[in-house]
């Protein structure tokens, strides 16, 4: 049963991830170009626009799931323990994901500001580094409950990371493009 609740959560998350990465396809190459064209100002108006609309979608997505776990599950099962499964640890494994648009904004500025190694550690923190630590040690005090936790816990702590490493590391960039 938990094998199930955790495909149908999974699948809940990719109805929130699958539309981060089309919109961040779409404005990679608007922010390259421009970055790549020294225009400061644009770059950093696409990064606004990047940030509000990522995070909000994001927000208001998993915000829903949260609070009806029970509606997003009967859209994949009829199956009554199940449902009820999934609305006991949806809200768990999709706590820390309500940042998430923040790391999907930022790790794809660094892609389309040609910090792909950047990029790349972030995503690596939050599925290697802290998921799978935290899948295997967190469910020693939590029981079941630890291994969705781990999933929420790991990217919640993602998203903050890359956030203060962007923080730190986007006003450089931009100084650099006024070299």
């Amino acid at each position: 049963i938990y094998i199930s609740a955790l495909a149908i959560m999974q699948s809940a998350m990719l109805a929130v991830s699958v539309p981060l990465t089309g919109f961040a396809q779409g404005f990679i190459p608007i922010v390259s170009y421009n970055y790549g064209h020294g225009n400061r100002e644009r770059v950093k108006d696409c990064f606004k626009i990047v940030v509000r609309v990522m995070f909000s979608f994001n927000l208001l997505l998993v915000l829903f799931m949260i609070l009806f776990p029970g509606l997003v599950a009967s859209a994949f099962t009829s199956d009554e323990r199940l449902i009820a499964t999934v609305e006991h640890t949806l809200p768990v494994f999709l706590a820390g994901m309500t940042i998430f648009g923040l790391q999907r904004a930022c790790q794809n500025m660094f892609v389309a500001l040609g910090q792909a190694k950047v990029s790349v550690f972030i995503a690596l923190l939050r599925k290697v580094i802290l998921l799978v630590p935290l899948a295997l040690l967190l469910p020693r005090w939590m029981g079941v409950m630890g291994v969705y936790a781990a999933e929420g816990v790991s990217d919640a702590a993602a998203a903050v990371c890359c956030t203060l490493i962007f923080v730190w590391q986007f006003p450089k960039i931009l100084r650099k493009m006024a070299r």
